[in-house]
């Protein structure tokens, strides 16, 4: 399983949840770690077998204002 992480603060592999999961082979089972903050961003995952993970409910949110 690949792992990957994503902090806004660049210690992670990518800034952005988004680029996470672009960066992710198709077939590819995986790990998203998402560290602490407000993440605004669109998320669309077509992806076949990703999880996401946040630092807890408190910590970790994802919005987007449609």
């Amino acid at each position: 399983m690949l792992t990957v992480t994503v902090a806004q603060d660049g210690s992670g592999d990518f800034a952005s949840i988004a680029e996470a999961v672009l960066a992710v082979p198709y077939e590819e089972k995986a790990l998203v770690q998402v560290g602490p903050g407000i993440y605004r961003e669109k998320l669309v995952c077509e992806k076949k077998d990703i999880t996401l993970a946040g630092a807890g409910m408190d910590a970790t949110r994802l919005v987007w204002n449609d």
